[in-house]
Protein backbone atom coordinates (compact mmCIF):
# COMPACT_ATOMS: atom_id res chain seq x y z
CA UNK A 1 0.00 0.00 0.00
CA UNK A 2 2.76 2.45 0.92
CA UNK A 3 4.51 1.90 -2.39
CA UNK A 4 1.25 2.59 -4.26
CA UNK A 5 0.81 5.90 -2.46
CA UNK A 6 4.40 6.94 -3.10
CA UNK A 7 4.26 5.89 -6.74
CA UNK A 8 1.19 7.95 -7.55
CA UNK A 9 2.28 10.95 -5.48
CA UNK A 10 5.59 10.99 -7.34
CA UNK A 11 3.79 10.77 -10.67
CA UNK A 12 1.45 13.61 -9.75
CA UNK A 13 4.37 15.75 -8.64
CA UNK A 14 6.08 14.98 -11.90
CA UNK A 15 3.06 16.36 -13.71
CA UNK A 16 2.47 19.45 -11.59
CA UNK A 17 5.93 20.75 -10.71
CA UNK A 18 6.95 21.54 -14.31
CA UNK A 19 3.64 23.31 -14.84
CA UNK A 20 4.06 25.33 -11.65
CA UNK A 21 7.54 26.41 -12.65
CA UNK A 22 6.13 27.99 -15.81
CA UNK A 23 4.01 30.50 -13.91
CA UNK A 24 4.98 33.83 -12.43
CA UNK A 25 4.79 32.46 -8.91
CA UNK A 26 1.74 34.30 -7.74
CA UNK A 27 -1.99 34.78 -8.10
CA UNK A 28 -3.62 33.12 -11.09
CA UNK A 29 -0.43 32.98 -13.13
CA UNK A 30 1.02 29.91 -11.41
CA UNK A 31 -0.63 27.54 -13.87
CA UNK A 32 -1.96 25.10 -11.24
CA UNK A 33 -5.03 25.31 -9.03
CA UNK A 34 -5.71 22.62 -6.43
CA UNK A 35 -9.38 21.96 -5.69
CA UNK A 36 -9.83 19.71 -2.67
CA UNK A 37 -13.54 20.24 -2.48
CA UNK A 38 -14.44 17.16 -0.46
CA UNK A 39 -11.18 15.77 0.86
CA UNK A 40 -8.77 17.59 3.19
CA UNK A 41 -5.66 16.29 1.44
CA UNK A 42 -5.07 14.94 -2.05
CA UNK A 43 -4.49 11.28 -1.20
CA UNK A 44 -4.56 9.23 -4.38
CA UNK A 45 -5.31 5.98 -2.59
CA UNK A 46 -7.62 6.86 0.27
CA UNK A 47 -8.99 10.41 0.08
CA UNK A 48 -12.16 9.65 2.04
CA UNK A 49 -10.63 7.58 4.81
CA UNK A 50 -11.70 4.22 3.46
CA UNK A 51 -8.75 2.51 5.10
CA UNK A 52 -7.80 -0.87 3.68
CA UNK A 53 -9.83 -1.67 0.58
CA UNK A 54 -10.28 -4.71 -1.61
CA UNK A 55 -9.92 -3.54 -5.23
CA UNK A 56 -6.38 -3.88 -6.52
CA UNK A 57 -4.63 -0.99 -8.22
CA UNK A 58 -4.50 -1.29 -11.99
CA UNK A 59 -2.42 0.25 -14.72
CA UNK A 60 -4.05 2.70 -17.07
CA UNK A 61 -4.75 1.69 -20.65
CA UNK A 62 -1.90 3.73 -22.15
CA UNK A 63 1.33 3.08 -20.24
CA UNK A 64 4.30 1.77 -22.19
CA UNK A 65 5.68 -0.35 -19.36
CA UNK A 66 4.43 -3.08 -17.02
CA UNK A 67 5.76 -4.72 -13.87
CA UNK A 68 5.28 -8.23 -12.52
CA UNK A 69 6.97 -9.04 -9.22
CA UNK A 70 10.62 -8.06 -9.80
CA UNK A 71 10.47 -7.82 -13.58
CA UNK A 72 9.81 -4.73 -15.69
CA UNK A 73 8.72 -4.94 -19.33
CA UNK A 74 9.33 -2.01 -21.65
CA UNK A 75 9.30 -1.34 -25.39
CA UNK A 76 12.66 -1.27 -27.11
CA UNK A 77 13.73 -0.81 -30.69
CA UNK A 78 12.06 -3.63 -32.59
CA UNK A 79 10.57 -5.39 -29.60
CA UNK A 80 10.07 -5.82 -25.86
CA UNK A 81 12.83 -5.82 -23.25
CA UNK A 82 12.71 -7.45 -19.82
CA UNK A 83 14.59 -5.98 -16.86
CA UNK A 84 15.33 -7.43 -13.43
CA UNK A 85 14.46 -4.70 -10.92
CA UNK A 86 15.17 -6.71 -7.77
CA UNK A 87 17.70 -4.01 -6.98
CA UNK A 88 16.03 -0.75 -8.09
CA UNK A 89 19.38 1.04 -7.95
CA UNK A 90 20.93 -1.36 -10.43
CA UNK A 91 18.31 -2.74 -12.85
CA UNK A 92 19.71 -5.31 -15.23
CA UNK A 93 18.57 -6.37 -18.67
CA UNK A 94 17.38 -9.97 -18.72
CA UNK A 95 16.55 -10.30 -22.39
CA UNK A 96 14.44 -9.04 -25.28
CA UNK A 97 12.03 -10.45 -27.82
CA UNK A 98 11.02 -9.10 -31.24
CA UNK A 99 7.53 -7.63 -31.59
CA UNK A 100 6.23 -6.62 -35.00
CA UNK A 101 5.06 -3.01 -35.09
CA UNK A 102 5.56 0.03 -32.91
CA UNK A 103 4.42 -0.72 -29.34
CA UNK A 104 1.85 1.84 -28.17
CA UNK A 105 0.86 0.45 -24.78
CA UNK A 106 1.11 -2.53 -22.43
CA UNK A 107 -1.50 -3.97 -20.07
CA UNK A 108 -0.99 -6.74 -17.53
CA UNK A 109 -3.84 -9.04 -16.47
CA UNK A 110 -2.56 -11.76 -14.18
CA UNK A 111 0.28 -13.43 -16.06
CA UNK A 112 -0.98 -12.33 -19.44
CA UNK A 113 0.72 -9.33 -21.01
CA UNK A 114 -1.33 -7.46 -23.63
CA UNK A 115 0.61 -5.43 -26.17
CA UNK A 116 -0.99 -2.85 -28.45
CA UNK A 117 0.77 -1.76 -31.64
CA UNK A 118 -0.47 0.34 -34.56
CA UNK A 119 -2.84 -2.31 -35.89
CA UNK A 120 -2.38 -5.46 -33.81
CA UNK A 121 -3.13 -6.61 -30.27
CA UNK A 122 -0.84 -9.34 -28.95
CA UNK A 123 -1.18 -11.60 -25.93
CA UNK A 124 1.96 -12.95 -24.27
CA UNK A 125 2.31 -15.43 -21.43
CA UNK A 126 4.51 -14.46 -18.49
CA UNK A 127 4.44 -17.86 -16.83
CA UNK A 128 8.20 -17.74 -17.35
CA UNK A 129 8.76 -14.06 -16.50
CA UNK A 130 12.15 -13.85 -18.20
CA UNK A 131 10.86 -15.31 -21.46
CA UNK A 132 7.51 -13.90 -22.61
CA UNK A 133 5.85 -16.29 -25.04
CA UNK A 134 3.34 -15.13 -27.65
CA UNK A 135 -0.03 -16.82 -27.27
CA UNK A 136 -2.08 -15.03 -29.89
CA UNK A 137 -2.79 -11.87 -31.85
CA UNK A 138 -5.73 -9.85 -33.16
CA UNK A 139 -5.28 -7.67 -36.24
CA UNK A 140 -7.40 -4.55 -36.74
CA UNK A 141 -7.26 -1.54 -39.06
CA UNK A 142 -7.05 1.34 -36.63
CA UNK A 143 -4.15 3.06 -34.88
CA UNK A 144 -3.79 4.29 -31.30
CA UNK A 145 -5.71 1.58 -29.44
CA UNK A 146 -5.74 1.88 -25.64
CA UNK A 147 -6.75 -1.45 -24.12
CA UNK A 148 -7.69 -3.18 -20.88
CA UNK A 149 -8.43 -6.82 -20.11
CA UNK A 150 -10.23 -8.69 -17.37
CA UNK A 151 -10.35 -12.47 -17.43
CA UNK A 152 -12.02 -13.74 -20.63
CA UNK A 153 -12.70 -10.28 -22.09
CA UNK A 154 -10.53 -7.50 -23.46
CA UNK A 155 -11.61 -4.03 -24.54
CA UNK A 156 -9.97 -1.42 -26.75
CA UNK A 157 -10.97 1.91 -28.24
CA UNK A 158 -10.28 3.52 -31.59
CA UNK A 159 -10.80 7.19 -32.37
CA UNK A 160 -10.88 9.49 -35.36
CA UNK A 161 -8.21 11.80 -33.98
CA UNK A 162 -10.46 14.85 -33.66
CA UNK A 163 -8.63 16.96 -31.11
CA UNK A 164 -5.99 14.28 -30.51
CA UNK A 165 -2.95 13.02 -32.45
CA UNK A 166 -2.55 9.56 -33.99
CA UNK A 167 -6.18 9.10 -34.87
CA UNK A 168 -7.77 6.65 -37.26
CA UNK A 169 -11.19 6.64 -38.92
CA UNK A 170 -13.55 5.13 -36.35
CA UNK A 171 -14.83 6.07 -32.91
CA UNK A 172 -15.62 2.72 -31.37
CA UNK A 173 -15.28 0.53 -28.30
CA UNK A 174 -14.50 -3.08 -29.21
CA UNK A 175 -15.04 -6.13 -27.00
CA UNK A 176 -12.94 -9.24 -27.58
CA UNK A 177 -13.27 -12.80 -26.34
CA UNK A 178 -9.76 -13.76 -25.19
CA UNK A 179 -10.70 -16.98 -23.39
CA UNK A 180 -8.50 -18.83 -25.88
CA UNK A 181 -5.55 -16.54 -26.51
CA UNK A 182 -4.77 -18.35 -29.75
CA UNK A 183 -8.32 -17.78 -31.05
CA UNK A 184 -9.21 -14.20 -30.21
CA UNK A 185 -12.69 -13.26 -31.41
CA UNK A 186 -14.44 -9.91 -31.69
CA UNK A 187 -17.73 -10.03 -29.81
CA UNK A 188 -19.11 -6.56 -30.44
CA UNK A 189 -18.44 -2.89 -31.16
CA UNK A 190 -20.08 0.11 -29.55
CA UNK A 191 -20.16 3.58 -31.18
CA UNK A 192 -18.68 6.44 -29.17
CA UNK A 193 -17.81 10.11 -29.64
CA UNK A 194 -14.01 10.16 -29.61
CA UNK A 195 -12.81 7.56 -27.07
CA UNK A 196 -9.38 7.39 -25.49
CA UNK A 197 -8.24 5.66 -22.28
CA UNK A 198 -10.38 3.20 -20.35
CA UNK A 199 -10.52 1.22 -17.11
CA UNK A 200 -12.62 -1.69 -15.91
CA UNK A 201 -13.83 -3.04 -12.58
CA UNK A 202 -16.32 -5.88 -12.60
CA UNK A 203 -18.97 -5.13 -15.22
CA UNK A 204 -18.29 -1.38 -15.08
CA UNK A 205 -16.19 0.00 -17.91
CA UNK A 206 -15.11 3.65 -17.77
CA UNK A 207 -14.09 5.34 -21.02
CA UNK A 208 -12.60 8.78 -21.54
CA UNK A 209 -14.73 9.89 -24.48
CA UNK A 210 -13.10 13.18 -25.42
CA UNK A 211 -15.47 16.13 -25.25
CA UNK A 212 -18.24 13.80 -24.04
CA UNK A 213 -16.34 13.41 -20.77
CA UNK A 214 -15.97 10.31 -18.60
CA UNK A 215 -18.53 7.71 -19.68
CA UNK A 216 -19.56 4.67 -17.63
CA UNK A 217 -20.74 1.58 -19.51
CA UNK A 218 -22.28 -1.67 -18.29
CA UNK A 219 -20.54 -4.51 -20.15
CA UNK A 220 -22.13 -7.46 -18.32
CA UNK A 221 -23.64 -8.49 -21.65
CA UNK A 222 -20.98 -7.72 -24.30
CA UNK A 223 -23.62 -7.97 -27.02
CA UNK A 224 -25.69 -5.27 -25.37
CA UNK A 225 -23.28 -2.67 -23.99
CA UNK A 226 -25.21 0.16 -22.32
CA UNK A 227 -24.23 3.64 -21.15
CA UNK A 228 -25.27 4.12 -17.53
CA UNK A 229 -23.61 7.39 -16.58
CA UNK A 230 -21.42 10.28 -17.65
CA UNK A 231 -19.46 13.14 -16.11
CA UNK A 232 -19.08 15.74 -18.83
CA UNK A 233 -17.26 18.64 -17.19
CA UNK A 234 -13.95 18.27 -19.09
CA UNK A 235 -12.25 16.67 -22.07
CA UNK A 236 -10.99 13.30 -20.78
CA UNK A 237 -7.80 11.63 -21.92
CA UNK A 238 -6.99 8.70 -19.64
CA UNK A 239 -8.29 6.97 -16.52
CA UNK A 240 -6.86 4.50 -14.04
CA UNK A 241 -8.45 2.45 -11.29
CA UNK A 242 -6.70 2.82 -7.95
CA UNK A 243 -8.35 0.90 -5.14
CA UNK A 244 -11.86 2.39 -4.92
CA UNK A 245 -10.91 5.59 -6.69
CA UNK A 246 -10.86 6.56 -10.36
CA UNK A 247 -8.05 8.94 -11.27
CA UNK A 248 -8.70 10.84 -14.50
CA UNK A 249 -6.36 13.01 -16.54
CA UNK A 250 -7.69 15.53 -19.01
CA UNK A 251 -8.11 19.14 -20.03
CA UNK A 252 -8.58 20.42 -16.47
CA UNK A 253 -5.81 18.41 -14.82
CA UNK A 254 -5.95 15.37 -12.52
CA UNK A 255 -9.28 14.44 -10.92
CA UNK A 256 -10.33 11.79 -8.40
CA UNK A 257 -13.79 10.18 -8.38
CA UNK A 258 -15.40 8.02 -5.71
CA UNK A 259 -16.09 4.67 -7.32
CA UNK A 260 -18.53 3.64 -4.57
CA UNK A 261 -20.94 6.56 -4.91
CA UNK A 262 -24.24 5.79 -6.73
CA UNK A 263 -23.20 8.40 -9.27
CA UNK A 264 -19.54 9.19 -9.81
CA UNK A 265 -18.67 11.78 -7.17
CA UNK A 266 -15.72 14.11 -7.62
CA UNK A 267 -13.46 14.00 -4.59
CA UNK A 268 -10.69 16.38 -5.60
CA UNK A 269 -8.91 17.94 -8.55
CA UNK A 270 -5.52 19.41 -9.34
CA UNK A 271 -6.34 21.95 -12.03
CA UNK A 272 -3.77 22.93 -14.65
CA UNK A 273 -3.66 25.20 -17.66
CA UNK A 274 -2.59 22.34 -19.94
CA UNK A 275 -3.97 18.94 -20.82
CA UNK A 276 -2.35 16.35 -18.56
CA UNK A 277 -0.66 13.37 -20.12
CA UNK A 278 -1.70 9.79 -19.23
CA UNK A 279 -0.77 8.82 -15.66
CA UNK A 280 0.34 5.21 -15.09
CA UNK A 281 0.33 3.60 -11.66
CA UNK A 282 2.34 0.64 -10.47
CA UNK A 283 0.52 -2.56 -9.52
CA UNK A 284 3.17 -3.31 -6.90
Amino acid sequence: MISKILNLKILILGITIPLMSCGDGGGDGGGVKVDLSSSPTFNAVDPSGYGKVGIAAEAGSKPRFATLENRLYAPSEGGLTTFDISNPKEPTKVGSIPVSGNIKSLFLDGKRLYISTENTLYIYSLESPDKPIQLGEFIHKESNTPLVASGPKAYFTTHSGKGWPQGGKENQLYTLDVTLAGQIKQISSFPMGNPQGLAIVGHRLFVCDGTNGLVELNVENPNSVAQVGVVADEICLDVILLEKILVVSGSLGVTQYDLLAPNLKRLSRIETTSIVSPIPASKN
